[in-house]
């Protein structure tokens, strides 16, 4: 018997009522942190599922990977990471291309789904069952698609879920497009002369053609007892073939970016100059054009590192990462340091691709060297000799 009239119409306005609130969470989540959140779980709400998370698809290696979780558990969410990413089956499936895309995994995999190890080995044991994603967009760079998970022993998602989802598309691309443009512009933040006046050393932001874009007091400081490494033609410029080849190196002016780090000589004061290649979302959100090097100087006789969040931060590195990175410094091999951090090793190959990548470095020498160079991990102290 269909429900009564008075019934289905009372589903329909609670249905709107929720969708309402979640389209308001979404804006005023652009500011507010919980009120993200908010709009994100009453979205996994909408279709019946406990939670819901935001990830994220690298453009050249294809993995999905989160970007943002709200009460997925934790254990799952390491599990990923750490291993199963890698077998996720939507990182080679030709879905969730374009904006407003959906992805129900029953429809798209059939009844392969329950053969993949990717739910034999990984959702199962973390009492998952289906998924379902949608692509909301590219913003500041960043691929955003919602993935909604439901428990083991629910039904799969289907068309009527999606459907929900759908309708609330437009207000998740403009709320999302303005969530991340205020990240971007409090990235930027970080490059403010302000913060970089916070500093004990010398930072200083070049291109490729040796122009100097940006700097901080330590910067202006250092460059006024060394006028003679600039040139003066309307702007400062670095003159001293060194530093000259160091930024066309870091910014890609001689094929593949790479950092490189420099002795300065005597005459110009003795320390230690390292030129990284600046991200290209930060040098686009701050207008310089896109080959743009950061430069930090450290003296020679300086006891403190470079601090450890801010080349965090300029390089990009996840803790997986930085935790792969520490295990290299001891001299573990990429299979001791896969066994150590209990991942597989073509895990640990992905993420050492990946830092070679992120931080120019051309081998892992030159990645360990660097890392030691610039304080990101303390100098390894060789083993003592056998007794």
């Amino acid at each position: 018997m269909a429900a009564p009239f008075h019934d289905r119409g009372a589903a329909m306005d609670n249905l709107a009522d929720s969708l309402r609130a979640i389209e308001r969470d979404l804006y005023e989540g652009v500011l507010d942190d919980d009120s993200w959140k908010r709009a994100l779980a009453g979205i996994a709400q909408l279709t019946g599922a406990p939670y819901a998370c935001l990830m994220s698809r690298d453009p050249e290696s294809g993995y999905f990977e989160f970007l943002e979780t709200v009460d997925t558990p934790e254990a799952a969410i390491k599990a990923y990471n750490d291993e199963f990413h890698l077998l996720n089956p939507i990182n080679t499936l030709p879905v969730l291309q374009r904006p407003g895309d959906q992805y129900l995994d029953t429809r798209v995999l059939g009844s392969r789904l329950e053969k993949l190890a990717f739910y034999q080995d990984f959702l199962r044991p973390h009492d998952i069952s289906f998924m379902m994603g949608h692509k909301v967009g590219i913003f500041e760079g960043v691929d955003c698609n919602l993935s909604i998970h439901r428990t083991r022993g629910e039904a799969p998602f289907d068309e009527a879920s999606a459907a929900l989802v759908a309708r609330l598309h437009q207000t998740l691309e403009r709320s999302f497009k303005l969530r991340f443009r205020l990240r971007a512009l409090e990235q930027e933040n970080l490059w403010h002369r302000g913060a970089l006046d916070r500093l004990g050393c010398p930072i200083l932001v070049a291109d490729a053609r040796a122009r100097v874009l940006q700097t901080n007091q330590a910067a202006d400081r250092w460059l006024h007892g060394r006028q003679s490494m600039l040139d003066r033609t309307g702007q400062s410029r670095f003159a001293l073939p060194k530093i000259e080849r160091a930024l066309r190196q870091a910014c890609g002016a001689e094929g593949p970016v790479r950092s490189t780090a420099l002795r300065l000589p005597d005459a110009h004061g003795a320390g230690l100059l390292i030129a990284v290649p600046l991200p290209e979302p930060q040098a686009e959100s701050r207008g310089i054009h896109r080959r743009a090097a950061m430069l930090v100087v450290l003296d020679a006789s300086a006891e403190r590192p470079m601090p450890r969040p801010l080349l965090q931060s300029v390089f990009g590195l996840t803790p997986a990462e930085i935790r792969l990175m520490e295990r290299l410094a001891r001299q573990d091999s990429v299979s001791e340091a896969a066994e150590a951090l209990s991942i597989s090793r073509e895990t640990a190959r992905v993420q050492l691709k990946s830092i070679l990548r992120k931080t120019g470095a051309r081998r892992q020498q030159e990645l360990m060297c660097l890392a030691t160079q610039l304080g990101i991990l303390p100098d390894v102290a060789p083993p003592p000799p056998a007794a």
